[in-house]
């Protein structure tokens, strides 16, 4: 879609969080500045931020790096429950619901 952005074809990129657009807080704002330079604009629904906008930046760049630290730290909760799940004997194993 990026792609797509930067060759003319897209206008506007809207997408549910900022925590869903890019994994880290500098690849976001990469990004953001790459469309934001080709008139491309992105709109964050659930924070209700628009790339073009003045504050634009400055809120992307706050809720990515609260979302980075968020993203971190589940990983490492989940790898600590892990490790004790093995020290006691169990297992992990994925278990996919259809």
């Amino acid at each position: 879609m990026i792609a797509d952005a930067l060759a003319g074809e897209i206008d506007l990129i809207v997408t549910k969080s900022v925590s869903r657009f890019a994994r880290n807080t500098v690849d976001t704002l990469t990004t953001v500045r790459k469309l934001k330079d080709r008139g491309i604009e992105v709109f964050f629904e659930k924070e209700s931020i628009y790339t073009l906008d003045a504050k634009g930046e400055l809120l992307i760049t706050i809720m990515s790096s609260l979302a980075q630290e968020e993203s971190r730290s589940i990983s490492e909760n989940v790898a600590r429950v892990n490790a004790r799940r093995q020290q006691a004997g169990g297992y992990t194993c994925p278990i996919n619901s259809f």
